[in-house]
């Protein structure tokens, strides 16, 4: 019985071991994903501000020479951060 008793709980502190293990892994795990995510919003809004930057800046008749700049610009900038 006693062995019984003593087996039950080595395999128990496996388990709990094993589950505290599991946690800190998740746990860093979703603290590298918030990480890469306000990068990758941060970036973005970069992006919108010198978008409507260049549109603000250039009269309407060249709306398509702007948002090619802003293409151009947004590959640079995409190709820099990385």
């Amino acid at each position: 019985m006693q062995k019984a008793s003593s087996n039950a709980k080595e395999g128990l502190s496996k388990y709990v071991e094993k589950l505290e293990r599991h946690f800190m892994e998740d746990t860093f795990s979703v603290a590298e994903s918030k990480a890469v995510m306000e990068n990758l919003l941060q970036e973005w809004y970069a992006l919108v501000f010198f978008f409507f930057l260049f549109q603000s800046y250039l009269p309407a008749k060249e709306s398509s020479v702007s948002t090619h700049t802003f293409n151009k610009l947004k590959s640079g900038f995409l190709l820099e951060q990385h």
